[in-house]
């Protein structure tokens, strides 16, 4: 059991694990701020990569580069000022100073791994979604409260993570992590990805371009400022972003819900018909996101954004050359389809939804929170390691995976860090076959270890 520490003030509710060998031995502990379900499978867990990185840079020739382009990089950025998208890039590499305090001293910890926390929960039992707890599906009341509010769907920031000591050189690896990103690591990386400041060579390596090597270099705290400039420049034009998923999540966990969710609706509202028009995976998973964001605001004000969106939703089908929405043809990346799902439910799904061998895929299915029927049976004709799909659709949802375990090869991460603290009977049995693999056996067998099953 994790043993409580005090939050300071205007800050989400941690928890210091106790014997854990590594930050997420388990998703939560009660009263712990509590992520991700299938779509999150691409990161590693905190401490871990997807393998061996690609040769990249060392932070002394960043250096180097840096300071050779300091005055070149000065000019550029000046004689961009009528340029929004390299205007755009200069703020987010160079937060405003006027509301971004300096972080209060921390005050010393016991000894033990790392602490990690998230906004994404603040406001607690007062969330809309809090209406949709189910007692007992998970093993304690905040991990109940958790799954009702979208969890594995979010991101957790870790203080005093180790590989916070190389934390310039992980973000220029643009090294992912799941359900627990070291700060520094994490503030770096959001403003690379926000600034577009970094492309993938056709080897795999990381290449920073001037923008990207000035958010490298810069460890102060998010501001609130360029945390909303970011997600309304993402809905300004449709220039390429990559891994916005991701961003929106570590967003969410530094700053809360609510500026997230308001900035995109402000952005969404005024975006162009070209912006609307533009297919984009990326941009449509931040809209995606919004479901999650609605979840986790107080009920007053994801009515009122939803509102808000309804209307932006029916402007935008009366757009249409034939004045309503029909069934999805192709449009992989439409940011009118990842709307409807986020708004209409199972309408919204089937309507809306991307399929799979004429089968909607697990991730648009994510939202229906009031038809658990359906819910049941779409995820049973898939494969699915999303533990969400299971608070939705019930017990069958885990017992059809049970049933296609060994479909499952590479993604039983996934499946221990959204299972561990469901409360099921069946839950215990997956997790005991996770122990009995190669690929999470350690972290299982200490995740059945804390919920008293051994053997």
């Amino acid at each position: 059991m994790a043993s409580k520490k005090k939050p300071a003030p205007g800050k989400a509710e941690v928890a210091t694990p106790e014997g854990a060998a590594v930050p997420n031995e388990r998703p939560f502990e009660d009263g712990e701020d509590v992520d991700d379900g299938e779509d999150g499978a691409r990161g590693g867990f905190a401490g871990e990569s997807d393998g061996e990185p690609p040769e990249a840079e060392a932070p002394g020739d960043i250096d180097d580069e840096l300071e050779a382009e300091g005055e070149l990089a000065a000019a550029e950025l000046e004689e961009s000022q009528g340029d929004g998208d390299v205007a755009a890039a200069a703020a987010i590499a160079e937060p405003p100073r006027q509301r971004t305090a300096p972080r209060p001293p921390t005050p010393p910890r016991p000894e033990g791994p790392p602490v990690r926390s998230t906004a994404a929960f603040q406001h607690g039992s007062a969330a809309s979604g809090a209406k949709l707890v189910k007692p007992g599906f998970a093993t304690s009341k905040a991990a109940d409260l958790a799954f009702a509010l979208g969890y594995p769907h979010l991101e957790y920031i870790v203080d005093d993570h180790p590989d916070d000591a190389r934390a310039e050189m992980i973000a220029y690896e643009r090294r992912s992590y799941r359900l627990g990103w070291p700060r520094g690591v994490a503030v770096r990386w959001c403003r690379i990805t926000a600034s577009k400041g970094f492309k993938r060579t056709p080897q795999g390596a990381s290449e920073l371009d001037t923008a990207g090597k000035k958010a490298l270099k810069n460890g102060a705290p998010l501001s609130e400022e360029e945390v909303a400039l970011s997600l309304k420049s993402m809905f300004s034009d449709t220039s390429s972003y990559e891994e916005l998923r991701e961003l929106v999540r570590l967003f969410e966990a530094f700053v809360g819900p609510e500026l997230v969710a308001t900035s995109i609706v402000d952005a969404l509202e005024k975006s162009s018909n070209n912006v609307w028009n533009h297919q984009d995976l990326d941009r449509a998973n931040v809209v995606h996101h919004i479901g999650f964001l609605l979840l986790r605001l107080p009920a007053s004000l994801a009515d009122k954004l939803k509102s808000r969106l309804a209307a932006v939703f029916d402007r935008r089908v009366k757009a249409l050359p034939s004045k309503e929405l029909g069934p999805r043809k192709g449009e992989r990346g439409s940011l009118l389809r990842a709307l409807d799902i986020v708004l209409n439910g199972k309408a919204g799904a089937e309507r809306s939804g991307e399929r799979s061998e004429d089968e909607i895929v697990a991730g648009d299915l994510v939202h229906i929170a009031k038809d658990e029927a359906f819910v049941r049976e779409a995820a049973c004709r898939i494969v699915t390691s999303d533990a969400r799909l299971t608070f939705l659709g019930g017990d069958p949802v885990l017992d059809h995976a049970l049933d296609v375990f060994p479909r499952f090869r590479g993604s039983h991460h996934v499946l221990l860090d959204g299972f561990a603290e469901v409360a099921s009977p069946k839950a215990i049995e997956l997790l005991q076959r996770l122990a009995k693999g190669k690929e999470v056996a350690d972290r299982a067998r200490a995740v059945l270890l804390a919920r008293g099953v051994t053997g």
